[in-house]
């Protein structure tokens, strides 16, 4: 339980899609906000696991229409609605935009960017379709790795998830100066992990090892012909002139088109580029809006947002 959030049930059917949530905030740490968010989703010092995908369809189907979400949002005490990292290919754009005009409130976009995924029936046909150089880094070079020893690929089941995430940790403390999760955030992804194995779903927790050696992690979850990346961490410069990261997602990636899935690298850039659009075939646009009425109406539309 967060004390610093107000969880509403709007559909009353204990469904988190059919959720919001009431969070105050300061804007540039002047203005007072109270901020409404969809169930699962971060805002502000609310920092959750990443949600992609998202729309408004559960909840517009509880209401009744987009007419009548509009009114039982009326209802709340709110100064902004913050609806993150919405899908283009779902009608929630027009839902949106029709629910902005509707009820007279300021709709911003606040940022789009792309979500990038693998999506093909053969590995062959798929690296015949890549760069010669993006070939040969994420699947060429994994005979030169084996000349440095066996290289194994170790799933943990979902019952040793915190083992696996201290070791998730490890890696990312020399390349990032932090921890990839904090405590409470273990504990959550634990969490998901035991829930999404019990639904039906594969949460895959990997290790890469060479001659026993631990030298890549990803964690992913596999649901509805899907395997989504959440995260993954690597030694770095371990091997010359082999990228162990990459070497790793090019034997994900394989797996999940030989299981017929798309592997999906969802939003966001590594550290130094953009390697997610070199490996994959699809993208697609995720953007952000906020729905703002009140004063922070007025600060948008003055500022010119």
């Amino acid at each position: 339980h967060d004390e610093r959030i107000k969880l509403i049930d709007l559909g009353g059917n204990h469904n988190p899609l059919e959720m919001v949530y009431t969070i105050s905030h300061r804007l540039k740490g002047i203005v007072p906000l109270k901020c409404l968010a969809l169930a699962g989703t971060g805002y502000s010092t609310l920092s959750p696991p990443r949600a992609e995908y998202n729309n408004l369809d559960s909840l517009i189907s509880a209401a009744g229409g987009i007419g009548a979400l509009g009114h039982e949002l009326k209802k709340l005490q709110w100064d902004q609605f913050s609806l993150s990292d919405i899908s283009h290919d779902f009608g929630c754009m027009d839902d949106i935009h029709q629910l902005a005009r509707a009820n007279n409130w300021h709709l911003c976009v606040e940022k789009t960017e792309l979500a990038y995924s693998v999506s093909s029936t053969c590995i062959d046909s798929y690296m015949a379709s890549l760069g010669s150089n993006t070939r040969s880094v994420y699947f060429n070079r994994r005979h030169r790795l084996a000349k440095m020893g066996e290289i194994e690929l170790i799933n943990f089941g979902y019952e040793k998830a915190y083992d696996f995430f201290a070791i998730l940790n490890q890696f990312h403390i020399p390349r990032w100066g932090r921890p990839c999760y904090s405590t409470d955030s273990i504990k959550f992804m634990c969490g998901l992990v035991e829930r999404v194995y019990f639904g039906g779903g594969i949460p895959i927790l990997q290790l890469m090892r060479v001659e026993g050696e631990v030298v890549s992690v990803i964690y992913d979850i596999e649901w509805d012909g899907v395997r989504y990346n959440l995260q993954s961490g690597y030694k770095e410069g371990r091997f010359p002139k082999i990228a162990l990261g990459s070497i790793h997602f090019g034997y994900a990636i394989e797996e999940a088109i030989r299981k017929g899935c798309i592997y999906d690298f969802m939003a966001g850039m590594g550290k130094n580029n953009n390697y997610k659009k070199n490996i994959a075939n699809c993208e697609m646009s995720l953007s952000s809006f906020t729905l703002n009425k009140g004063l922070i109406k007025c600060l948008y539309q003055i500022y010119g947002k």
